[in-house]
């Protein structure tokens, strides 16, 4: 019974490991992509430019903060106390 249970939580990590290593090489390669396409423009738009590294910075940050609820800006204390409290109802 132990050893399905320590199967079942590696697992887990495993396939958040794989979404954030997925998550790192979409970025990269959306940024070559949209590297490939703005040389033959001439003229760099830094606005496009600094939004998707802003946008793609957020879109990770967050992944990375709610993998871990109880460290980071985003916090999921209340929502767990709730959880317990209906647990002892």
């Amino acid at each position: 019974m132990n050893e399905s249970f320590i199967y079942r939580t590696d697992a887990v990590i495993l396939v958040g490991a794989l979404f954030v290593i997925m998550l790192f090489v979409l970025s990269v390669a959306s940024a070559f992509y949209a590297g490939y396409i703005s040389v033959g423009k001439g003229k760099m738009d830094w606005f496009i430019i600094v939004g998707f590294c802003l946008l793609t910075s957020v879109v990770i940050y967050i992944t990375l903060d709610l993998d871990r609820p109880r460290r980071g800006f985003i916090r999921l204390e209340g929502s767990e106390q709730a959880m317990l409290d209906l647990r002892k109802f």
